[in-house]
């Protein structure tokens, strides 16, 4: 499927820019697991809603669902057979500058349509480890997020790491 994902929205974008699938989707198709959901990035793309709009035209949009992690690179939410695809127009210019942005260890997987980039080597994602913090990006996305993970892949959330989003939750207009 992630082939698929890939080709389809490749073929849509990449006249915009380079297309990569990043986070979730990838870690979890390298473990064997089926991804919940997959996050196409079109790296250098605009924040023009109507060049997106023209090119994702035919695809279900998917209206019912939080995906707040994402803000504010979101141009859509989609249904692509059984999957959920969310593309992000996002300014980063290169895999490795996208993956620096992403907030959490085991988050930071890209796929190119050829090659699999890791920043986080996915057997360090196992029961026991400690999951760690790369970047605080949306606090409380990254909290709640960091909560999941520990819980999903039975890693140790650190004490400091939750003190430190706490911390910027408390300082910024995300809080309100």
């Amino acid at each position: 499927m992630m082939d698929e994902v890939f080709t389809e929205f490749n073929r849509r974008l990449s006249n915009i820019g380079q297309v990569v699938i990043a986070g979730g989707a990838v870690r979890d198709w390298l473990m064997g697991r089926e991804p919940k959901d997959y996050d196409v990035f079109v790296l250098g793309a605009p924040d023009e809603p109507e060049l997106f709009e023209q090119v994702l035209a035919g695809l279900e949009p998917v209206t019912m669902l939080d995906f707040h992690k994402s803000e504010p690179f979101l141009q859509g939410t989609f249904r692509f057979g059984e999957r959920i695809v969310q593309v992000m127009a996002t300014p980063h210019t290169s895999v490795d500058a996208l993956l620096d942005s992403f907030d959490w260890n085991v988050c930071r997987f890209a796929y190119d349509g050829s090659t699999v980039t890791d920043a986080c080597p996915v057997e360090s994602i196992r029961a026991g480890e400690r999951l760690r913090l790369h970047r605080v990006t949306f606090p409380v996305s990254t909290l709640r997020r960091g909560f999941r993970f520990s819980e999903r892949f039975s890693m140790r959330l650190e004490y400091t790491d939750i003190r430190r989003l706490c911390e910027a939750i408390a300082t910024t207009k995300e809080a309100a």
